[in-house]
């Protein structure tokens, strides 16, 4: 028998387990295994491990720099409304972006973006003393690089600073 969770449109199958967990634990753990393996849990899980779960690697740049998820995204219906306001990812290999990275994550400040989208809407690294994203100064010259699909390439070596922002700047109408 099948029973239909009509909020999120996902199939839920009633299993013997039915027996030892009862009906509704049953139903709680097939609805949770079915959200498992929607392509856009994995984001949703993602974003919220990065704000709220210290020990997450990636907690310091997010909930560690008070970045939230927005309460419609939270607690029983959060995945569900998740998926009505971002809808289905255009492709698999698209990742959750904040539009403006100083801000939570919320519907209007929310998209599904490449490595590449992300990558352009990242800030400077920490270590970045240039000022200018893919500059760095190292060994007495500059070096300009791009991150292309998540690979980091390099421009080249010059001796000035600004030879070194053009060479970014022309990457970036090449690449973005």
């Amino acid at each position: 028998i099948k029973y239909s969770i009509p909020k999120s449109g996902m199939q839920v199958l009633y299993t013997p387990a039915h027996k030892t967990l009862g009906f509704f634990s049953t139903l709680r753990y097939n609805v949770a295994m079915s959200m498992w393996k929607e392509l856009e849990y994995g984001s949703y899980r993602g974003m919220i491990q990065r704000c709220y779960q210290p020990k997450q690697k990636a907690y310091e740049r997010y909930g560690g720099k008070g970045i939230r998820v927005c309460d419609r995204w939270l607690g029983v219906n959060g995945f569900t409304n998740f998926v009505k306001d971002m809808g289905r990812k255009p492709k698999k290999y698209y990742t959750i972006d904040r539009i403006d990275s100083t801000k939570d994550y919320y519907p209007e400040n929310c998209r599904w973006a490449t490595l590449t989208q992300q990558m352009i809407n990242r800030g400077n690294f920490k270590n970045n003393t240039s000022g200018v994203k893919g500059v760095i100064r190292g060994n007495n010259k500059w070096r300009a690089y791009i991150h292309i699909n998540g690979h980091k390439t390099m421009l080249g070596t010059f001796t000035t600073f600004e030879e070194a922002v053009e060479a970014r700047k022309k990457a970036e109408l090449a690449y973005y």
